[in-house]
């Protein structure tokens, strides 16, 4: 008796379709987004076979209270005729660098009932114009032979409670960030490599734990990588038309 009363809970509870496992640009909650239309995904769940998506509504906010009270102040898709779920296109409002957006979505079935809300998930833009970088490549020699890996030190003070704080970085060839002595992220081998006089790839680190009131130290320590060989290869990197000593662009939003 009591295993068929917990049977039936189980069915009542998850009864319905359910949307889950919001992503933007592939991502769970990503930081440092620069497609003006960011694609979103989600997938469907449901306790019965069959159960497919017929329609879908997507809200954006500006923050997570709005969003909470379902006002969609960036973008409302409306009731969307679509099994679609993945690659949506977000097409409100234009963004900006560094705008948080908080999104949901729900979904109809095929009997054309309506799921509740998602959970919220959110989105961060990076910097998309090299104007709102506010700083500049720096190196410590232009003498490609050069071996030893350059060190970086800026030290700083904040004054009054700190909401939030992001790191846009770009160390060519590779870079390691420290703040206060703690290595920033998990990353190995940052930035992927690219053709580097065509395009230079850059991480945004959440650096909110690791900043606190009054005196703070930032590090970087820079690799050559494929931006600077050393050695002679089969495809002649050490020839490449990009190759300079290595050199750092980093921009700390506070």
């Amino acid at each position: 008796f009591i295993v068929l009363l917990s049977l039936a809970f189980t069915w009542n509870a998850f009864a319905g379709l359910r949307t889950e496992q919001l992503r933007c640009e592939y991502l769970e909650n990503p930081l440092g987004i620069d497609a003006a239309q960011p694609r979103l995904n989600w997938i469907l769940d449901a306790s019965e076979r069959g159960q497919n998506q017929t329609a879908y509504q997507i809200i954006v906010a500006s923050s997570a209270e709005a969003l909470k009270n379902d006002h969609a102040d960036l973008w409302d898709s409306g009731k969307v005729t679509s099994e679609q779920t993945t690659f949506v296109a977000y097409a409100g409002k234009p963004l900006a660098s560094r705008q948080a957006c908080f999104w949901k979505v729900r979904s109809w079935d095929k009997d054309g009932k309506v799921s509740s809300w998602s959970e919220t998930a959110f989105w961060e833009m990076g910097l998309l114009t090299p104007g709102d970088w506010q700083a500049q490549w720096i190196a410590r020699t232009t003498n490609i032979d050069e071996l030893p890996a350059p060190y970086f030190r800026r030290e700083l003070a904040l004054d009054g409670k700190i909401k939030k704080a992001r790191a846009y970085i770009s160390g060519l060839g590779y870079y390691e960030l420290h703040i206060n002595g703690e290595k920033i992220g998990d990353h190995l081998l940052d930035p992927g490599y690219t053709r580097y006089d065509r395009r230079d790839l850059y991480v945004t680190y959440d650096v909110t734990p690791q900043l606190k009131r009054g005196h703070n130290a930032l590090g970087v320590i820079l690799g050559n990588g494929w931006f600077n060989p050393q050695t002679k290869a089969v495809w002649n990197f050490h020839e490449a038309p990009w190759r300079e000593a290595p050199k750092l662009l980093l921009s700390l939003v506070v």
